[in-house]
């Protein structure tokens, strides 16, 4: 647009500011805001003043509807439900086709051992070093039994985790869940549904 109206916006934010209307999107995200506990920067919300929670991993109906579908023995319920708490690892693939393959899966090795040559606790519990994913060809698939943030909190990994970063950033690396990696089992005469396909 060109002109003596070019820049001043349309009629109708020209009308609001003359009348000096409030925002009403802006006051309610702030009035959101305010009654959210945690949002005077206390326990919740932290120095940020957000409203910030910790994740709830309970879920009553959730538990009572799979206790139901009785998909495994009562004695192992407790089990069950204790491991889909627990934060998922840190789980990677060094990418086969690329050229330096190897030189990286040495590298990852070599951080490892230089990380790991004395035990490490988080939050009181004793951090495993990172293994190779045995079923995984040529020892690329690797297994970090804590989570990203955890990771990114302990000072003597900040190396190994700028390694992770750095490579899969270039592409060299693809963090992936364990169970995304396992293939396949195909022969001729079978059909096998991806079951993240995308129409």
């Amino acid at each position: 647009m060109t002109g003596k109206r070019a820049g001043r916006g349309s009629r109708y934010m020209r009308r609001d500011f003359k009348k000096n209307r409030p925002n009403e999107w802006v006051r309610q995200r702030r009035d959101e805001r305010a009654a959210q506990p945690g949002a005077d920067g206390g326990e919740a919300g932290g120095a940020s003043g957000g409203a910030w929670k910790a994740f709830v991993l309970e879920n009553e109906a959730f538990e009572s509807y799979y206790k139901k579908q009785r998909l495994l023995p009562e004695s192992e319920w407790d089990a069950f439900v204790a491991s889909m708490r627990q934060p998922l690892p840190t789980t990677f693939r060094i990418n086969a086709n690329g050229p330096f393959a190897t030189h990286i899966r040495d590298e990852m090795e070599r951080h490892v051992a230089e990380s790991f040559s004395q035990p490490l606790e988080v939050e009181g519990e004793r951090v495993e070093p990172p293994r190779v994913l045995p079923w995984y060809p040529d020892r690329l698939g690797w297994h970090l039994n804590i989570s990203r943030q955890q990771l990114r909190t302990l000072p003597t990994l900040n190396r190994l985790f700028d390694f992770i970063k750095r490579e899969n950033e270039i592409g060299a690396i693809t963090r992936q869940e364990a169970v995304s990696m396992v293939n396949p089992s195909s022969s001729p005469g079978r059909a096998t549904p991806s079951q993240c396909a995308r129409q």
